[in-house]
């Protein structure tokens, strides 16, 4: 799955403005989730903006935005 970095830029300029609070990974999908804007989310629920939570991984959060798949790194 690319970074948002490496997608062209007429994608990156449409993609909603994420910050990502919290990140919390486990081995266990059910406890994996992740905070966005003081609210927490879990795999395959929608951000307000129609982005989707495809997957919380390891090193990141893979978003679904406009039929396209692209990780959010944590730093």
């Amino acid at each position: 799955v690319p970074t948002l970095r490496e997608m062209p830029d007429a994608y990156r300029a449409q993609f909603p403005a994420i910050t990502l609070d919290v990140h919390v990974y486990d081995a266990e999908p059910a406890r994996r989730w992740i905070m966005v804007d003081a609210q927490r989310y879990r795999e395959n629920d929608s951000l307000p903006s129609g982005a989707r939570i495809a997957q919380i991984a390891a090193d990141g959060v893979v978003i679904d935005y406009q039929n396209s798949q692209v990780l959010i790194p944590v730093r």
